[in-house]
């Protein structure tokens, strides 16, 4: 499991339905907010309106810029991942990563699902929060593509009574 949130990406390595390890990465969504801002020299405002949607125009950015310091942040956080992965591999023998499940509000970062299935030659997929909860027919987190941000709300609520 890795969630991408604003300050930081945990990942979370399983065995089975039995956490092994966790590790907080100090990279997240800021990070790519920060650089393009430092890069471009952009205000910050502008800067993440670039990360949401790095294809839309602004006039005095080229995109191809914007998708090249996205690219490299997203690099970073796969070195760090991987790093992860190696050392937990180092003390333990894993076969093989089965998949990779990804939530948090950067889990869609530009690349960041396309590096991780090439780094570890495994299937990522998004996390879906609520699928354990009845939806009505109106707009939803899950529909509106900000469904994996919730994550953590949306476990810590389904929590049951006397649960850490």
């Amino acid at each position: 499991l890795v969630h991408c949130g604003k300050s930081s990406t945990v990942v979370c390595l399983l065995e089975g339905a039995v956490l092994a390890v966790t590790r907080d990465i100090a990279l997240g969504g800021q990070t790519y907010t920060e650089a393009l801002r430092r890069d471009l020299d952009v205000a910050p405002a502008v800067a993440e309106r670039l990360k949401q949607a790095s294809h839309s125009i602004v006039p005095f950015v080229d995109p191809e810029q914007v998708l090249a310091i996205l690219s490299e942040v997203t690099s970073q956080i796969v070195v760090e991942i991987r790093k992860s992965v190696d050392f937990y591999r180092a003390a333990r023998p894993v076969e093989a990563i089965n998949r990779i499940v990804v939530s948090g509000g950067a889990c869609r970062a530009e690349g960041l699902q396309a590096l991780l299935t090439h780094e570890f030659e495994a299937p990522v997929e998004i996390a879906d929060p609520f699928r354990r909860i009845a939806r009505t027919g109106r707009r939803t987190p899950l529909t509106d593509g900000t469904g994996p941000a919730f994550a953590v709300a949306v476990g810590l609520a389904m929590r049951q009574d006397g649960a850490r």
